[in-house]
């Protein structure tokens, strides 16, 4: 592809790519990207809709970073564009790119709400699965993984909430715990609120840890026992408000379960090096007030 037909594609010159022939028109850059790549990315919808009409197997095409158009469009949190390419593959939205990241996790990280919703709506299983494990997406992802710098590294075992909450998207959490999982919420709920990432931590561990308090918030008013889900090492959500003195998430938590929990959390419930919150409380110098 020529910087001629490049151009013409990121600047959405839709005349122009009419006229270019099929050999152009599934040509690719350097990175690999195709036109439809690059239409998506800059939001152009009546040209992603134009080459998916006419040019034949673009939907699923991988640039450089193994990623689709898809996952062009959700970071981009392009609603027309993702609309269009679900209705003409709605199989894309479980690809993966090359940190085995979906268009959800990604529409996730950079909070786009509406390109989320619409992705969840597509494929709603993608709430509960993990990612799926193919040989060439490990391969490469451990490949590039030791050549990239510590921060661009991704973590594969977020899930969609996960990266909401780390990136504070409340309004992403809301959708997900209350509107995308709909019919089945409670036992959906109960699942996916249970899924760890790479530290063993729910997402709502992750809110207790942030201090993220309307986070908080949305998780108790979907699943109230959110407040007992206990991490691989066997703290619950108090015990990582109390270690980050969260005073506020503590209150939060705590209001929300009778006196006879309430006990329980504070003075029972023990982690796996046998501490429970209040024991935490004392360590860390917070007022168990």
């Amino acid at each position: 592809m020529n910087r001629e037909d490049f151009l013409a594609c990121k600047n959405g010159d839709l005349d122009a790519i009419q006229n270019l022939d099929q050999r152009v028109l599934r040509g690719v850059t350097f990175e690999r990207d195709t036109v439809l790549h690059i239409a998506a990315r800059e939001g152009h919808f009546r040209v992603v809709e134009w080459i998916l009409n006419n040019v034949r197997g673009m939907c699923d095409a991988h640039n450089y970073d193994r990623n689709t158009p898809l996952h062009e469009a959700a970071k981009g949190g392009n609603r027309e564009v993702v609309q269009i390419l679900l209705r003409h593959n709605r199989n894309s939205a479980s690809k993966l790119k090359l940190y085995r990241e979906t268009p959800l996790l990604i529409a996730c990280e950079y909070g786009h709400m509406e390109a989320a919703t619409l992705l969840v709506e597509a494929t709603p299983l993608l709430l509960l699965d993990r990612r799926l494990e193919f040989w060439l997406d490990s391969i490469i992802s451990w490949w590039r993984k030791l050549l990239a710098p510590r921060s661009m590294v991704r973590f594969p075992d977020d899930t969609p909430l996960h990266r909401a909450v780390h990136g504070g998207r409340v309004s992403i959490v809301h959708e997900i715990l209350d509107k995308a999982v709909r019919g089945e919420r409670e036992i959906l709920c109960r699942g996916y609120m249970t899924e760890t990432d790479q530290f063993g931590r729910c997402a709502v561990h992750v809110a207790a840890v942030q201090g993220s308090l309307d986070i908080i918030q949305e998780f108790i008013s979907s699943f109230p026992c959110c407040v007992t889900i206990r991490a691989e090492n066997y703290k619950t959500p108090l015990h990582f408000a109390v270690e980050s003195n969260r005073y506020q998430v503590v209150q939060n938590l705590l209001s929300n379960v009778d006196s006879e929990k309430k006990a329980i959390l504070v003075s029972c419930d023990r982690d796996n090096s046998g501490n429970t919150a209040l024991h935490l409380a004392a360590i860390e110098g917070v007022d168990s007030q």
